[in-house]
């Protein structure tokens, strides 16, 4: 059936619809305000079942004939044939009138509205509080507490529900989904936390044992000493190092080790790229890697086990 119906703001607007017991089947809004239209369009629904089909009108009768004059009397003159009634207009609908998208209608069938990403918002934010919350109770403690993790999947489920008010696979699917990233994002910024800290140490003992080296390189005077020093650093023995050893020591490493001595590079640069090394995407996935153990893959299922289901419903 089509349906014309005009919302209180002036907007008119039409839609194709099955009504079900001569009420719209689902919830219908005007596309210029978003205002509820349902009642207006049962109205109509209502006033064009009642009316039943409308016939068209009959061709009106022709008129009779005027009577003849009496006899003995006639006169020549025409006379003028009596108007016939106005035909019958249609209703014409305004040319202005703007359809509405099926996907209106058909969005509302399908289940698929406002509920449903309320209960996606929701989700998403109750997965980032959750993650933050165990990255500070951990960071708080100083422990590692597994079954936090089932707590940040229980809250996004939660927050799916709280503002989604109806469950469904698909919210299900997504809200399982958000638990998983916050959990693994949540267990990245701990170690990442940690792994920050230690680099720094590191760094700083990796600059200092590398001062300390140079240093003592610089002050060597003689064929054995510095045999001695190539050999500690190559971890042989002294009558192992060659004579070519020591001339490329001297003429490669040495000038090195001087400009190190002489602040080429600086701590800081030298600190930098420390960092950066043990930054790389490589390093962080390896030390997130070695942090999940078995007890850890058994809260994530737990975690995004009661966010699925109750993002789905499953536990109504």
């Amino acid at each position: 059936m089509e349906i014309k119906i005009e919302c209180g703001c002036g907007q008119p607007f039409e839609f194709e619809v099955e009504p079900e017991n001569g009420q719209m089947p689902c919830e219908i809004k005007c596309p210029a305000c978003n205002a509820d239209a349902t009642l207006l369009a049962n109205a109509y629904i209502a006033q064009t079942l009642s009316a039943g089909t409308i016939s068209m009108p009959l061709t009106p009768a022709a008129p009779e004939p005027p009577p003849e004059p009496a006899a003995g009397l006639r006169i020549n003159r025409p006379h003028e044939a009596p108007a016939l009634p106005p035909p019958a207009i249609a209703a014409v609908v305004p040319a202005n009138i703007a359809p509405v998208p099926a996907p209106l209608v058909s969005k509302k069938i399908n289940g698929v509205g406002d509920g449903f990403l309320k209960g996606v918002a929701g989700a998403l934010i109750a997965a980032l509080a959750g993650m933050l919350g165990w990255y500070l109770l951990i960071k708080v403690t100083g422990y590692e507490i597994g079954y936090a993790a089932w707590g940040v999947g229980a809250l996004t489920g939660l927050g799916a529900r709280m503002l989604g008010a109806t469950g469904s696979t698909r919210l299900g699917v997504l809200a399982g989904l958000f638990a998983f990233i916050a959990i693994i994002g949540g267990q990245y910024l701990v170690v990442r936390g940690f792994a920050s800290v230690e680099f720094d140490k590191i760094a700083l003992a990796s600059y200092q044992e590398q001062m300390d080296a140079a240093n003592a390189a610089v002050a060597l005077k003689t064929d054995e000493a510095t045999k001695a020093f190539i050999a500690k650093q190559d971890e042989v023995k002294v009558s192992e190092v060659s004579s070519d050893q020591l001339k490329e020591f001297r003429e490669v490493e040495l000038p090195k080790l001087r400009d190190f001595t002489e602040g080429k590079p600086s701590k800081a640069e030298f600190l930098r790229r420390i960092s950066r090394a043990m930054n790389s995407w490589g390093v962080q996935f390896e030390m997130l890697k070695e942090s999940v153990g078995l007890f850890t893959l058994l809260w994530i299922f737990l975690g995004v086990g009661s966010a699925y289901k109750m993002g789905a419903g499953t536990n109504d």
